[in-house]
């Protein structure tokens, strides 16, 4: 067994302080994975009184402009940031929440990232069988492949 020396100490404090963020981006939907992710995001924001921004996205056909109004779906957007900042608010986090209209939900991700200049994405997600081509959705892997910072996964199981 190796004594705790105080380079050691340090060393330890320096590698927990990197899974600390100042400025986290978390891609939200009405599912219980989202509302695990939005609690990580809150348990990783927390000691550095880091920011988390919250995205909403309403997927637009691509048949449609981009600016297309959608009252049902912005209604329900604007209900499910009001009840991820909510949770943030719990923790004391500062947050900021926006709707955006895309036509793929990954390539919104990925523009709210670079834009806030994320230093991770926490992206919440169901486990899938494993007899599918991929562990997740499409809009994951696209995540996963093409992102700026860092990206965690957290996942629930499928009900």
């Amino acid at each position: 067994m190796s004594a705790t020396t105080p380079a050691n100490t340090r060393l330890s404090r320096d590698r927990a302080r990197r899974v600390e963020y100042d400025r986290i981006l978390v891609p939200v939907t009405a599912s219980p994975a989202s509302e695990r992710a939005v609690t990580t995001a809150a348990l990783l924001a927390r000691e550095r009184k880091g920011a988390v921004t919250l995205v909403h996205v309403i997927e637009v056909p691509k048949e449609l402009p981009l600016d297309a109004l959608f009252p049902d779906e912005e209604h329900d957007s604007r209900e499910i940031l009001s009840h991820a900042s909510a949770t943030l608010d719990r923790y004391g986090i500062r947050t900021v929440a926006r709707s955006v209209h895309a036509a793929t939900a990954a390539t919104a991700i990925l523009e709210a990232a670079e834009d806030v200049r994320a230093e991770i994405i926490v992206m919440g997600t169901e486990r899938r069988a494993r007899r599918q081509r991929t562990a997740f959705g499409r809009n994951v892997e696209h995540v996963l492949k093409r992102a700026p910072c860092r990206v965690m996964i957290v996942t629930v199981p499928s009900p």
